[in-house]
C-alpha cells in the first residue's frame, strides 16, 4: 500500500525558468522608457526590460544568477512554458528580442509532505508601515521593543520564516547583507532608496505541498518584482 505522505500533492508546480539578457542591448532597448538615473539601478533596468520583453510579469520572483561577458543570466518562476514565452518574445520590439534570450524552463518536480530541501534567497527584508512606506526589519523591531536585544541576524531569519508558508525551517543563516541604493518611480519623477538586501539560505521541511508551492511561486519579502524574494531549491543530498 502506498504511503499518503508520499504521494505528491495537486495543485500547480512553480516553472523554474532561465534567461539571459546581453545587457548594453538591454540598455539600448529601455532606454526611452527609463532617464539616465533609472538606467543605473540594475534591479529596475532588469524588471522593465523583462517586463517589456514578454508582455508582462510573467518571471516573478526572479533574481540575477551572474553577469559575465557582458550577458545577465536571470533565473526564476513562469507562470508559463518556454515555448510561451518565446512566442510572447517575438511580439517585442526587435532590440529587445535581441537582447533577451529564453535560455530554457522547467518544471518543479512534485513537492510532498514532508520532503526535506536545501533553500537560498536574496530579499529584502522591510515591513510596510501606513503612510510611512517601508522599513528594515530590524528598525521596526527595535521601535517595537526599544528595551530588547535585537540581533539582525535573528531578525532577518524570523522575518523569512514567517514568511515560508506550507513549510517548516530546519536551519536558516544570514549569508550576508548590504544597504542597497535602489530608484524607484515616486509620482511623476524619479526617487532613489537605500534598502536591506539579505542572503539567506538553510533546510527546510515542507509541511503543506500546495501552499509551499503557491509562496514560492509569489515569492517572499518585499521589491519581488525588482529582483528579489526568489527561493532557490535543492535536494539535500
Amino acid at each position: 500500500m502506498t504511503d499518503p505522505s508520499s504521494a505528491p500533492a495537486t495543485g500547480p508546480v512553480p516553472i523554474l525558468a532561465q534567461l539571459a539578457v546581453v545587457v548594453p542591448q538591454a540598455v539600448a532597448a529601455v532606454r526611452g522608457s527609463l532617464t539616465h538615473t533609472g538606467l543605473r539601478d540594475e534591479s529596475l533596468l532588469l524588471k522593465t526590460v523583462l517586463t517589456q520583453a514578454l508582455g508582462g510579469a510573467l518571471v516573478r520572483p526572479w533574481r540575477l544568477q551572474g553577469v559575465r561577458d557582458g550577458t545577465a543570466t536571470i533565473l526564476g518562476y513562469a507562470t508559463q512554458d518556454a515555448a510561451v514565452l518565446r512566442e510572447r518574445l517575438a511580439f517585442a520590439l526587435p532590440a529587445l528580442q535581441q537582447a533577451v534570450a529564453v535560455v530554457g524552463t522547467a518544471p518543479l518536480p512534485p513537492l510532498r509532505e514532508g520532503q526535506c530541501l536545501r533553500f537560498t534567497v536574496r530579499l529584502v527584508p522591510t515591513v510596510r508601515q501606513t503612510g510611512k512606506g517601508e522599513i528594515d526589519a530590524l528598525l521596526y523591531a527595535v521601535r517595537q521593543a526599544p528595551a530588547g536585544q535585537h540581533d539582525r541576524a535573528q531578525v532577518y531569519c524570523a522575518y523569512l520564516a514567517e514568511r515560508l508558508l506550507g513549510a517548516a525551517v530546519q536551519e536558516t543563516r544570514l549569508d550576508g547583507m548590504r544597504l542597497t541604493g535602489m530608484v524607484r518611480r515616486q509620482g511623476t519623477g524619479w526617487t532613489e532608496r537605500v534598502f536591506p538586501v539579505a542572503e539567506l539560505g538553510g533546510v527546510l521541511t515542507v509541511a503543506d505541498p500546495v501552499r509551499f508551492a503557491a509562496t514560492i511561486a509569489q515569492g517572499l519579502g518585499r521589491q519581488r518584482g525588482f529582483g528579489f524574494g526568489f527561493v532557490r531549491l535543492e535536494p539535500t543530498n
